[in-house]
């Protein structure tokens, strides 16, 4: 339910106003949470907590007291909207998990854009928010009425290592998400060694039989580990420690596969190729499975990925099949909270679109005058 315009303005005066959404679902305590914190109005004019933020601190303090608030939270990840930074953008937007600042968050922002509409009014039908690194992110209300928002991504390359096998030969590996939309393209790829990939399954509780390709992406701290089967992406278990322990600069792992796939009516003409042995009916609505671990940035398993599931519908629509530039895709993640994403591929753009539920409205105390003034 909407706070009243009082309630509101209350919170906007006395202190910081926080917002519990749950996000890729409809339904309380599903999808996956985030805390929205308002710096600024609706309006985009900055409130008093947020003039004290910014006026006179250079970007280190900022961030100190932003990460300092998101651990105290401890919610998977905590948004904080600001005023505007560039001309014909909207909002300013920074994401922390519960120990790191993270470039993006496709769920968070889908909070934050449930909060805009839902608790402040905002009629706008798209919402153009400036990112800390740099980048433009867009998030459009799909019906009005309705709590339902359009992730708009453009997902960068992906590079497609084959897994050297006792018997494999260095050969060229695809590319997707190519600069000509839906193309697929072909660049020598070092393979994947084994002994480089047991240490992921070995963390996960699976074997490296059950990795068909590796994926990575130039632009992201993501591995994704493409399976044979979807029974394996579901039994996997992931070992914190371990997971903690892998050395390199990959901070988030996904695994994914797609169901041994049946015709069945209305889907896509360019259907998936089969890549294992899946036979539960529950699954075949679905065009791809995915999980995703980041114990690195403090999540041992995420609930639901928008930005993740961007990268994969790329994926699973150009090399699965077979080169196609666009599909309209349904997406599972198996996490304990769960949550099914509805992805339409059109070219080097993925629209992801999910629901919003609020949670819990709070209000942050006058830590922040005190915890300012020291710095």
């Amino acid at each position: 339910m909407a706070m009243s315009t009082g309630e509101r303005r209350r919170l906007r005066g006395d202190g910081i106003p926080c917002y519990k959404v749950n996000a890729f679902t409809s339904q309380p305590f599903k999808g996956n949470p985030a805390v929205v914190c308002m710096l600024c109005h609706a309006t985009g004019d900055v409130t008093e907590p947020g003039t004290l933020l910014l006026s006179g601190r250079n970007a280190g303090q900022i961030t100190t007291i932003l990460q300092e608030v998101a651990s105290e939270l401890s919610t998977v990840e905590t948004v904080f909207v600001f005023p505007p930074t560039r001309p014909k953008t909207d909002f300013h937007v920074r994401f922390f998990s519960r120990n790191k600042e993270t470039a993006f968050c496709g769920h968070a922002l889908l909070a934050a854009a449930h909060i805009l509409t839902t608790s402040y009014g905002d009629t706008r039908d798209e919402f153009l928010f400036t990112c800390e690194n740099g980048a433009v992110a867009n998030i459009r209300r799909r019906r009005r009425n309705v709590s339902e928002y359009v992730l708009v991504l453009r997902p960068s390359a992906v590079v497609v290592h084959d897994v050297e096998r006792p018997t494999s030969k260095s050969v060229p590996a695809a590319v997707t998400s190519a600069p000509a939309a839906g193309a697929l393209l072909t660049a020598p790829v070092p393979l994947f060694s084994v002994d480089k990939l047991r240490p992921y399954v070995d963390a996960l509780g699976l074997e490296t039989f059950d990795v068909a390709h590796v994926l990575t992406h130039v632009h992201s701290s993501n591995i994704i580990l493409v399976l044979k089967s979807v029974a394996a992406v579901i039994r996997a278990k992931p070992n914190k420690d371990q997971l903690l322990a892998l050395r390199d600069d990959f901070l988030k792992v996904t695994i994914t596969a797609v169901p041994n796939l049946r015709p069945r009516e209305g889907r896509d003409k360019a259907t998936p190729i089969p890549v294992g042995d899946d036979d539960d009916e529950r699954l075949q609505k679905y065009d791809f499975v995915s999980r995703l671990f980041a114990p690195k940035i403090g999540i041992l398993e995420d609930a639901v990925s928008g930005a993740s599931h961007a990268l994969l519908a790329r994926y699973w629509t150009t090399a699965a099949r077979q080169g196609a530039a666009n599909a309209t895709l349904r997406a599972l993640q198996p996490s304990p909270r769960g949550g099914e994403l509805a992805i339409d591929v059109r070219g080097q753009t993925v629209y992801v679109a999910g629901e919003a539920v609020t949670v819990a409205t709070g209000l942050l105390g006058d830590f922040w005058r005190s915890r300012v003034a020291k710095l």
